[in-house]
């Protein structure tokens, strides 16, 4: 029951204190349905499309927050990157791609997108982080640390960056690119400058996953 409570607090779906357990379990067939999809498929779109719904709509930083305050508070920039890798892998996996995590942790690139022509897209995932206003989103193109405070570009080894969005919950994909010779903070427009401008502007419609532009 405090399991069925904490899931309702955490996705915001009803009053925890309206929770009740089921009646009884799912029949092996309905248990079933739900990783076998009609042609054989391991993982049916009806899974992928409510997990992703799930975690775009629910996973939010502010309702993480509200239940963990202090564990929220007190993540860790590994924390945050996991958080993001794993965001762009579910939009990724979402939207019908094949995805690839290679061994080693050492590398430029988190995942891998098999394109399945012969070809690989090398991802590096990044948290973003809403800005003026809400009306940018922005990321780092670069790797910084205490052995490198200057920051290293990703320019030549990675094909796009994955971007995680936690203050909405929105995946972008960000190819290489579009990013040309930046090396520093990558900004995305998320509404037109009011000045009108045009030239040197990335819409953030264009690059996200799931998107009516995507």
């Amino acid at each position: 029951m405090r399991e069925l409570t904490l899931v309702a607090a955490l996705t915001g779906a009803c009053d925890p204190s309206r929770v009740r357990p089921p009646a009884a379990a799912p029949s092996l067939r309905s248990r079933r349905s739900l990783c076998y999809g009609p042609a054989g498929d391991p993982v049916t779109r009806l899974f992928l499309r409510e997990l992703r719904m799930f975690a775009c709509n629910h996973l939010l930083q502010p309702e993480i927050e509200a239940v963990f305050p202090t564990q929220a508070q007190l993540m860790t920039t590994t924390a945050k990157g996991d958080i993001a890798e794993q965001a762009v892998v579910l939009a990724l996996m979402a939207a019908g791609k094949t995805v690839l995590k290679p061994i080693s942790n050492g590398l430029r690139y988190d995942v891998i997108v098999d394109n399945l022509d012969g070809t690989f897209t090398r991802v590096q995932c990044k948290t973003g982080m809403l800005k003026r206003g809400a009306t940018v989103l922005s990321f780092r193109a670069y790797n910084a640390d205490a052995r490198r405070p200057g920051g290293v570009p990703y320019q030549g080894q990675v094909d796009a960056f994955g971007v995680y969005c936690p203050q909405d919950g929105r995946v972008y994909f960000v190819p290489m690119a579009a990013v040309g010779s930046i090396t520093s903070e990558v900004s995305l427009r998320l509404s037109a400058p009011k000045n009108g401008q045009e030239q040197g502007i990335r819409c953030a419609a264009t690059y996200r996953i799931g998107g009516s532009s995507a």
